[in-house]
């Protein structure tokens, strides 16, 4: 189902399980591991659940398409160096004091 993309992740994320409906993944480091959960929605589109319980994610991840994310913690945060560009994504129902360090 994903087999051409886990090249893609790196050399610390292994197969777990893989068949047409699913695509199970186990990432570990230093710092802890991790699963991923992903699901072929459409051609061209990917859902994943991930459960991460790891201080960071030292990831190999590189992709050779644009790629638009939405990520969600339940508890703790993730954090990732977008580069230059206006962009901004947020929680606007609860109140939140953002910060653009330099």
């Amino acid at each position: 189902m994903l087999k051409d993309n886990l090249s893609a992740y790196g050399s610390n994320v292994y197969t777990v399980i893989e068949d047409e409906e699913r695509a199970i993944y186990q990432i570990k480091d230093r710092t802890g591991d991790g699963m991923m959960i992903c699901y072929a929605v459409f051609p061209g589109a990917y859902l994943s659940y991930n459960n991460f319980h790891m201080h960071s994610c030292d990831s190999k991840f590189k992709t050779a398409v644009d790629m638009f994310c939405i990520d969600h913690c339940r508890e703790g945060r993730i954090e990732q160096d977008m580069g230059n560009g206006p962009i901004s994504i947020n929680c606007r129902w609860r109140k939140s004091k953002p910060s653009r360090p330099l």
